[in-house]
């Protein structure tokens, strides 16, 4: 991507494959936008209790607190993409480019717990996020709020 951008801001007409790689990404990054602010609202209007009990109440805080910085992290990155495209400020390219190492670590972190627990505690906390059958249901609507 930065490649292509940088062909972009050097010449008058960029290549086709460089308008449409700069292009799909800014797209894909809003489109990420508007699924995070849904998946918010979404979660405002059902709670969901984090581990259906499963866990502790320090476990469930860490998880609440890792949720809101994956949804900080998502929204920093369209932001920040946003502004280096669209605003072509400098400093937002070089936190962009920082925050892909932020987000992807997130993102691998919340990979890896969940297969922790689902594989090695064994609890309902991985059926729940894929939501499968009467787990999933027990953790809906009971007023605990996970984010």
């Amino acid at each position: 991507m930065r490649r292509a951008m940088q062909r972009v801001d050097e010449t008058s007409a960029p290549s086709l494959g460089d308008f449409f790689i700069t292009t799909a990404h800014s797209m894909a990054g809003l489109t990420v936008l508007a699924l995070i602010v849904w998946r918010l609202k979404l979660r405002c209007e059902h709670p969901v209790i984090i581990g259906a009990g499963s866990v502790s109440p320090r476990w469930a805080q860490l998880a609440r607190v890792w949720h809101w910085f994956l949804y900080v992290a998502i929204i920093a990155m369209v932001a920040t993409g946003a502004a280096a495209y669209y605003l072509e400020w400098e400093f937002a390219v070089s936190l962009h480019g920082q925050g892909k190492w932020v987000l992807g670590t997130l993102v691998i972190g919340h990979m890896l717990a969940s297969l922790v627990h689902g594989f090695i505690f064994k609890d309902r906390v991985l059926q729940g996020m894929v939501g499968k059958g009467e787990d999933a249901d027990t953790m809906r609507g009971s007023g605990q709020s996970a984010d």
